[in-house]
């Protein structure tokens, strides 16, 4: 019996059931898209009305969470396995091309991509220190990442002396990698 308060969603091989209660309108009618590859790993974050993922092939998606058209699709040179991370109107998304994207949600345009040596796997955090907002993002190249979250550039690293898949944590001004 399906819940009057949950939507259905289906991308792909996955099925995605959102939580409409408090985030979103209820949807009048769920909606299924065939995706060009998997979407093993990485999970969808929603703004501005927009489900973004990524997919195994590298690309980034956009759709309408009511309907399941597809607003935006970015592609990547690596695939994407971390999930899509949210800040305001902005999207996080790490590839194993080594790149990070900020995405905004209202253009769809990239508002900034930062380079790593080695693949991303893991999601991106956003925090806010100081009213500062800084990203933080592991990558297998070893190494956690402290960018500027306004134009992405690198304001210091740490060599972690292994590569890490997660994703970093923030409390109270300390940063927790696993």
């Amino acid at each position: 019996m399906k819940n009057k308060n949950w939507g259905y969603a289906k991308i792909g091989k996955k099925t995605i059931a959102l939580l409409l209660l408090l985030l979103l309108p209820v949807m009048a009618t769920p909606w299924s898209v065939s995706t060009s590859a998997g979407v093993d790993f990485a999970l969808p974050a929603v703004v501005q009305n927009t489900v973004f993922f990524g997919q195994n092939d590298g690309k980034i998606i956009g759709l309408d969470y009511a309907t399941g058209t597809q607003s935006l699709s970015i592609l990547t040179a690596g695939g994407i396995y971390g999930n899509a991370s949210l800040d305001g109107n902005n999207v996080y998304i790490g590839s194993t091309d080594g790149n990070l994207y900020s995405i905004n949600a209202v253009t769809k345009e990239i508002r900034w991509m930062f380079s790593t040596k080695s693949n991303i796997n893991g999601s991106a955090v956003v925090a806010v220190l100081n009213s500062v907002k800084y990203v933080f993002v592991t990558s297998n190249d070893g190494y956690l990442y402290c960018l500027n979250e306004s134009i992405g550039t690198e304001l210091w690293s740490y060599n972690l002396s292994s590569s890490s898949w997660s994703a970093p944590v923030v409390h109270s001004g300390i940063v927790y990698v696993g």
